[in-house]
């Protein structure tokens, strides 16, 4: 996990760890997948903007709030279901 450096390493990660039923059913869309689709093309068009030559004593982490809960990422997988 250490070297996973965008969503398609840690795809990679989880086709290895997860069992394939669980994988395949994180992995697909509903119907043809088009709002899958969609949501992959929307977000090519987001870019991190690195900053160089900040101070890193200032960085206070990637902890947040959701929901009023403080969570260590604010990356998740949503509740899904059929």
């Amino acid at each position: 996990m250490e070297k996973a450096l965008n969503i398609r390493d840690f795809e990679d990660i989880a086709k290895q760890r997860l069992p394939k039923a669980a994988y395949d059913y994180y992995r697909s869309g509903a119907n043809a997948g088009v709002s899958l689709k969609d949501n992959e093309e929307a977000f090519t068009k987001y870019h991190l903007k690195p900053k160089a030559f900040v101070d890193p004593s200032k960085f206070k982490g990637i902890k947040t709030k959701v929901l009023g809960k403080e969570v260590n990422s604010p990356i998740f997988i949503a509740s899904t279901a059929f």
